[in-house]
């Protein structure tokens, strides 16, 4: 269920990919002006930084949303995909914030996920993260165990079989690497987090 509206301004090259981006999702949404006005959705919401401990329902059930929503054609990114932008109602998973939206190959299915499993990782290890070293030998056993089964969940093609390295190279390539953490990282980093998911 959700109520209207909710506005967010933005300029025209944002609020077009917005539009594009809700019009694949299957969402109305329209554009007016300086901005865009979307549904209002109610239900289970996040705040921006969050971890993986205590979300790991919830990223089991965006992922296997995922594997479901992402099969229609054309296959689209949505480029800032973290729990913050998913509000989930008891029968339905809803996303919002469509300003990265991009159509691309299907070669590169489950971008999405691996560019949110490492905003959830960031988050919760940030302390260790920000001093330049390699960060991945503090991640806990638990959480080794969790990336990796849910890397497993997306399949195992070519992209997914250096989920993070690959990722990486993605943002360089379509985004914009200084506005996404994983664009940042070492590939040492990169490396030990791709052994992981092993």
């Amino acid at each position: 269920m959700y109520l209207p509206i909710r506005f967010k301004p933005c300029n025209k090259e944002i609020t077009n990919r917005e539009h594009e981006g809700y019009k694949w999702f299957g969402v109305k949404a329209d554009i007016v002006s300086k901005g865009i006005v979307a549904p209002f959705f109610e239900g289970k919401k996040f705040p921006q930084y969050n971890g993986i401990n205590g979300n790991e329902f919830y990223i089991r059930r965006l992922i296997e949303f995922y594997n479901e929503k992402w099969k229609k054609e054309p296959f689209c990114v949505h480029g800032d995909l973290a729990l913050c932008n998913v509000i989930f109602s008891d029968d339905d998973v809803h996303i919002i914030d469509w300003e990265h939206f991009h159509v691309n190959k299907r070669e590169f299915f489950g971008f999405d996920i691996v560019n949110m499993l490492f905003i959830h990782l960031q988050y919760q290890y940030r302390w260790r993260t920000y001093w330049g070293w390699n960060w991945v030998p503090f991640i806990s056993p638990k959480h080794k165990d969790f990336i990796g089964d849910c890397i497993r969940m997306l399949g195992n093609h070519g992209f997914l079989r250096q989920p993070f390295t690959n990722g990486h190279w993605y943002i360089k390539k379509y985004m914009d690497k200084d506005k996404f953490i994983l664009g940042k990282q070492s590939q040492e980093v990169l490396e030990s987090l791709d052994c992981i998911c092993l």
